[in-house]
């Protein structure tokens, strides 16, 4: 069962790589099937859903990330990358000062 879990880690990030996050996401599937709390799937599938551009679910599954563990460099950077990318793309719905600066600050939290 290992070696079908390693097998399959490695072929949805091959995928992810060329570009196919759902394909790669069909496999993340089963890795948390049979290993619920994969690190590398969680990072493999939060990059998936910000391929897609659904942001929200990739920080959601980076911060999932993050609690199994926490001193990951590269979570850390994904996370504030993510919260970045939604930064940018909201500033430019909201044209009020106030809002910019409520957006500003939810983020930041």
């Amino acid at each position: 069962m290992l070696f079908c879990y390693n097998f399959m880690l490695f072929r949805s990030e091959i995928l992810l790589l060329g570009n196919n996050p759902r394909l790669a996401m069909e496999d993340l599937k089963e890795v948390m099937k049979e290993e619920p709390n994969s690190i590398p799937g969680y990072c493999i599938m939060a990059k998936s859903m910000f391929m897609i551009a659904d942001f929200e679910k990739s920080l959601s599954l980076w911060h999932k990330a993050r609690k199994l563990r926490e001193r990951s460099p590269e979570v850390n950077d994904a996370i504030e990358t993510i919260c970045q990318t939604i930064l940018s793309s909201l500033e430019g719905c909201f044209s009020s000062k106030d809002t910019r600066e409520i957006i500003e600050v939810r983020v930041s939290v």
